[in-house]
């Protein structure tokens, strides 16, 4: 089963690797209590279906977790998507 819904197929599959990246978040979500599996689902299938936001809390769910490969790549996507970050504050000084 493809649980990234084909949203690997455009520049993952280019680079080579959508089904290495199909496969890792399969066995991850196996792992996972049926209620987050069903909540991430939903986001890869919303990201699939090119919803930026969706694709932004992917990049902040796997973040939060360590998983950079997954957290960069969906942060790219959110950002091909046409997400805005939201403004980060700073601490320095003018």
């Amino acid at each position: 089963m493809v649980l990234a819904c084909g949203i690997v197929s455009g520049e993952a599959a280019a680079a080579g690797n959508a089904d290495e990246l199909d496969a890792r978040l399969e066995r991850r979500i196996r792992t996972l209590a049926p209620e987050e599996q069903q909540h991430l689902r939903s986001l890869l299938l919303a990201s699939a279906s090119n919803d930026a936001e969706a694709s932004y809390r992917l990049y902040r769910y796997y973040l939060d977790r360590g998983l950079d490969r997954e957290a960069i790549y969906f942060e790219t996507r959110a950002l091909d998507q046409g997400y805005t970050p939201p403004l980060r504050l700073t601490h320095r000084r003018g």
